[in-house]
């Protein structure tokens, strides 16, 4: 049992040293069998051991604000499990060495915690961004369309709010919304640019709604990059056309949608802000961009670098 102590006093977990210099087994055989480990951090750790080590089903708590429920080996979070956070969010999947190496998503029909998910996101965004009050509330009808949208009715996935740019969520300079489309390592998440206008707040946020439909072919656009079957150039213009047919389904929104609404509760409308200038084709809409410092240039060739570097560097 002493060889343990010391084991623990030295452990290191997720890649940091943790404080484990007055941890204990409060309970059971934290050794070789099922028992209760804890930290003078607040951390804890329920579940099988394994030579000293996590091993098997348990659970991990950080500091009792949010925890993982699975599989462990050798100390590392390895196989199926859940990573529940202090918000509510749910991340289910596979880890290897403490990596999300797969996502776990429903792909069946929305359920009750679903739609209230969708609702509840929505609410952080009316909080972070206040003024699309001025134009919808939360019983109207477009509210319940969007809220449909965030629970993951169209792509079988949860959409999360992003406040703010994070290490995994670039924001370009200049751009009115971005979003990061659901892949087996990371959630959807979707973020749209502060601005005085409401109307400019949700067409930005339900074009990227539009958006965020291409996942697949986002994904497999890229993963030809890495394999080098598509050049810069190919990547800039397929990226394009995928905005280009979001920005279609915008316009249409606005016709059949938002453009009744608004009249209905008296409310004036730019559809310049909803894509209703675009051309009939996207090679007619392409040749209106001849700036190459500019959109879809930017931002599309750093992301393509980007990729291409990666690649490089695990050479």
């Amino acid at each position: 049992m002493l060889s343990f102590i010391i084991l623990f006093i030295s452990c290191i977990f997720g890649g940091q040293q943790l404080l484990c210099q007055k941890s204990f087994c409060s309970s059971g055989n934290c050794y070789q069998g099922y028992g209760d480990y804890q930290w003078a951090n607040g951390q804890r750790y329920l579940g099988n051991f394994e030579a000293g080590k996590m091993h098997g089903l348990g659970i991990f708590y950080w500091s009792r604000t949010y925890k993982y429920v699975g599989q462990w080996k050798a100390g590392k979070r390895n196989g199926r499990g859940v990573l529940y956070y202090p918000h509510g969010a749910v991340l289910k999947g596979t880890w290897k060495n403490n990596q999300l190496i797969q996502i776990e998503r429903n792909t069946t029909i929305l359920n009750k915690s679903d739609i209230r998910y969708g609702h509840l996101e929505l609410a952080k965004i009316a909080k972070d961004r206040p003024q699309i009050l001025e134009i919808v509330q939360p019983n109207d009808s477009i509210w319940h369309w969007v809220a449909l949208q965030l629970a993951g009715k169209e792509i079988g996935s949860r959409i999360y709010w992003q406040s703010q740019e994070g290490p995994r969520f670039k924001i370009p300079l200049g751009v009115n919304a971005v979003h990061a489309y659901p892949s087996d390592r990371q959630e959807a998440k979707i973020w749209v640019a502060n601005s005085k206008h409401p109307e400019k707040l949700w067409s930005g946020l339900i074009f990227e709604l539009f958006n965020i439909r291409n996942a697949s072919e986002f994904e497999r656009i890229e993963n030809d990059v890495i394999n080098g079957r598509c050049s810069k150039a190919a990547y800039i213009r397929q990226f394009a056309r995928l905005e280009y047919k979001a920005g279609q389904s915008l316009a249409q929104f606005y016709q059949t949608v938002w453009l009744p609404f608004c009249e209905s509760k008296g409310i004036k409308t730019d559809p310049q802000k909803w894509f209703c200038y675009l051309p009939d084709n996207f090679d007619a809409w392409m040749r209106g961009f001849t700036n190459p410092e500019a959109y879809p240039w930017y931002p599309y060739a750093g992301y393509y670098d980007k990729i291409v570097r990666s690649v490089i560097e695990k050479y």
